[in-house]
């Protein structure tokens, strides 16, 4: 069910409402940070991009294995750039656009029936895999999480096994005996779901990486938080899917890296890097979202793209 409209704007009132809070926090707190536009190393600024689009890159392949699951054939550079398009879905209020998206730019293909199963395998698989990454954080540094590395856990788990068809199958059989409602159930087997994990899993890697050389590109970054930074930046990845109406999780994502942050680095160095990680991650998608047009262009017309 696509959100109500009320809902739509709410959820984009909240999301600006937290990320003014953030800003203002950062501007009362500017004069404590050792900042200067003239010391920015654009050398790390440069290599956090290459890591983001290699990250995308990472998460694009995984859904083109998906695809590919049932045993069908499919054109990796198609599947790569629908899922860079249908990026945009996400900065738009409710979470069901990307999906929305993903389905409509399948319209009338071959494969396009294979797409909802694999929107919510991918989903699971991609939760499990960032859920995975906290609580491997949390379990090396118990104060890290506040004690949640237990719950992050069970979730991981709970998800890589929903993503199995016939447990899914199980627990939709469950659910529709109470609630009347149909569920789209994950195909695909084994095999696909080790390897797809695996490279959801470096792709959120990668990505942590990415933000942590913008960090040092910025200048407030030390060589000992590379894991909090990267399970900092899942969690807060985590809380923007939970905060189902808010446009790209604008707001809650930044106030979530900030709050997992701040007692590493502080709470200013935080929200610097909290603001500049939103900045950075909406420009580098923008830049997929592009790409993947002018692809799907290109492929329309029967041309082939300049190497």
């Amino acid at each position: 069910m696509l959100p109500s409209r009320a809902l739509r704007r709410v959820g984009i009132v909240l999301g600006l409402a937290v990320l003014g809070f953030v800003l203002y926090r950062l501007h009362g707190q500017w004069q404590s940070l050792d900042f200067s536009w003239s010391r920015l190393r654009w050398p790390d600024i440069g290599a956090s991009l290459l890591l983001l689009v290699a990250a995308q890159a990472l998460f694009a392949f995984s859904w083109h294995r998906l695809l590919s699951d049932a045993g069908e054939s499919g054109e990796l550079r198609g599947d790569v750039a629908r899922w860079c398009v249908s990026l945009a879905g996400k900065y738009f209020p409710g979470k069901v656009w990307q999906a929305v998206a993903r389905f409509g730019l399948y319209h009338g293909a071959e494969r396009g029936k294979k797409v909802a199963p694999a929107f919510v395998r991918e989903t699971l698989l991609s939760l499990s895999a960032a859920m995975a990454v906290v609580a491997a954080h949390g379990w090396s540094d118990v104060a890290a999480t506040g004690r949640l590395e237990l719950a992050f856990s069970i979730g991981s788990l709970a998800l890589l096994l929903l993503s199995l068809p016939g447990v899914a199958r199980t627990a939709a059989g469950f659910i529709q005996r109470w609630m009347p409602m149909r569920l789209v159930i994950p195909e695909g087997g084994v095999a696909s779901l080790v390897e797809v994990w695996a490279m959801q899993l470096a792709g959120y890697l990668v990505l942590g990486l990415g933000c942590l050389f913008l960090a040092r590109g910025i200048g407030i970054a030390q060589a000992d938080i590379t894991m909090p930074v990267v399970a900092g930046l899942c969690f807060a990845g985590l809380a923007g899917i939970a905060a189902f109406f808010v446009p790209a999780g604008i707001g809650v994502r930044e106030a979530a890296l900030v709050w997992y942050l701040a007692p590493v680095i502080g709470p200013a160095p935080a929200a610097l890097l909290a603001v500049a990680a939103r900045v950075w991650i909406s420009v580098g998608e923008a830049a997929l979202v592009a790409a993947g047009m002018l692809v799907l262009n290109h492929s329309a017309r029967g041309v082939e793209p300049a190497p």
